[in-house]
């Protein structure tokens, strides 16, 4: 058994059994429809969660797990080191739950890293230091694979609609686009850690031209790389996506999964996630 710990949040959109090989531990955000809370992943499978988004009365909105229960999975690993990764604090309070559940643990070494991204990138990053740690790195240098995938980690998506981001608040700088995509799709990404706008292309299918094209100004064609992809209620798409990226990109390996509840809330269905590193 490694002597680091790996762990994350829900929102990585890391398939389960990848979770299961690289031994990450995940603690989960939450998904609120009016009264209920669901915990995303173990109360609400993704697929129950979409049907509900589209027939719930109640539009849902999210929220970030306690310190209580950072603190408990913590002490599951009373021993080990600990490298905890998540996503961005400008998008959520997730780091600073793990901060506070850090607070007072003696002889228990933990790392918290904000990786200022979310989805597959939180995943590319996820990814990375795990593998690291179950190679025998230890908690520094963990760490750093951690923090130094995160400023490399590429990172952007589509959505059929600004809805949803408008309704959860978080937009940022993407509102500006809103008005002007009457027949359009907006490419996003995120920019220290908040939502902003990469271009607009002119409807479904010129989008993964112009995303690859992206990819390929930030680097993704000058080495191997890992590529992450998730959608949800796309499957089709996300595949015939992930065969054009093969085709004009030097692709290591593909990880390919499904957009969780939580980012769900905020991007809505047919969302396509693309991640490199």
């Amino acid at each position: 058994m490694a002597q680091v710990k790996i762990i994350t949040d829900s929102t990585c959109d890391l398939p389960a059994e990848l979770l299961e090989e690289l031994d990450i531990t995940v603690v989960p955000l939450y998904a609120i429809f009016g009264e209920e809370s669901f915990k995303e992943g173990v109360e609400l499978p993704v697929e129950k969660f979409y049907d509900m988004l589209q027939s719930s009365p109640h539009h849902p909105h999210t929220s970030q797990p306690t310190p209580e229960d950072f603190s408990r999975v913590y002490d599951e690993f009373e021993g080990r080191d600990i490298v905890s990764i998540h996503l961005s604090s400008e998008l959520s309070g997730t780091c600073e739950s793990a901060l506070a559940a850090k607070k007072g643990r003696e002889g228990q070494k933990i790392e918290i890293v904000d990786t200022l991204l979310c989805s597959v990138a939180l995943g590319a990053v996820v990814v990375k230091a795990a593998r690291a740690a179950k190679a025998g790195e230890p908690l520094a240098e963990v760490k750093g694979i951690a923090e130094a995938a995160a400023r490399e980690t590429g990172f952007i998506f589509s959505v059929d609609t600004l809805e949803y981001l408008r309704k959860g608040g978080r937009i940022g700088k993407a509102r500006e686009l809103i008005g002007s995509l009457l027949k359009v799709k907006p490419i996003l990404s995120l920019d220290e850690g908040k939502v902003v706008p990469k271009g607009q292309v002119p409807g479904k299918a010129k989008v993964f031209n112009a995303l690859i094209d992206i990819m390929k100004e930030n680097g993704a064609d000058e080495k191997k790389v890992t590529v992450l992809l998730a959608g949800i209620q796309n499957e089709e798409r996300i595949e015939a996506f992930r065969a054009r990226i093969k085709n004009a990109i030097d692709v290591d390996e593909f990880i390919v999964s499904k957009v969780g509840a939580v980012i769900g809330t905020h991007t809505g269905p047919g969302v396509v996630m693309c991640s490199w590193l």
